[in-house]
Order: structure tokens, then C-alpha cells, then sequence
């Protein structure tokens, strides 16, 4: 379900955000009205992703216990990794294997 209202919430929050200039409004346009309704719906969003993280009932044990916090936090540390991992696997091969020089291949050693 948090995933589900975050896919939701994301393109709305980037329209009103960083695409005010940039997209073009289509046949459907809320005109002013869609940075008030956007901005609503965002914080809605955040307010129900917030309480989908609490257990269902009032005294859980460890059995009942919403693991859905956890689960986020690990999908946003690999996510993390990977995207650090790729950024210094592309400057090691910038550094290790282009130091020397970048030498274009001829064209005619390209021909078959």
C-alpha cells in the first residue's frame, strides 16, 4: 500500500514542483487550481503513508508488528548502494582505464 500511494504521489509532487514551466497542460487542466489540489493531494499522501507504518491494532507483539518501516528503509539503503556503487564504478573506469589517454579507433580498422 505505501508503495502503491508514494507511485501515486510522486508525479503530482514533481508537476507542482519542478514542472510549473516545463509541461505543457493537455485537453484536462485543473488551470490554477492544480498547484492548491496537487499540494493537497501530497500531503494526504504523506499523512496516510505515516499511518500505514503503525500496526493495525492497538498492543501488537512481535508477530504483528508492521515490518513495512523496515522493509522501506532497506529498499532505500540498497537503492542507495547501488547508485554509489555505479558512481564510483564509472569514475574508477574513467580513472583506471582512461588516464592514459583516450586514442579513437581509425575507421578503416572498423570496416569488416
Amino acid at each position: 500500500m505505501i508503495g502503491l500511494y508514494t507511485s501515486y504521489a510522486a508525479p503530482i509532487f514533481l508537476r507542482i514542483t519542478y514542472g510549473k514551466d516545463k509541461l505543457v497542460p493537455g485537453p484536462f487542466s485543473l488551470g490554477r487550481w492544480a498547484t492548491p489540489v496537487g499540494a493537497v493531494a501530497v500531503a494526504w499522501v504523506s499523512f496516510i503513508v505515516v499511518m500505514l507504518f503503525f500496526p493495525p491494532i492497538q498492543a501488537p507483539n512481535a508477530e504483528e508488528m508492521s515490518r513495512s518501516l523496515m522493509l522501506l528503509g532497506t529498499i532505500g539503503l540498497l537503492m542507495n548502494f547501488i547508485k554509489t556503487t555505479r558512481w564510483l564504478s564509472s569514475w574508477a573506469f574513467s580513472y583506471l582505464h582512461l588516464r592514459h589517454g583516450f586514442s579513437q579507433p581509425e575507421i578503416g580498422s572498423l570496416d569488416p
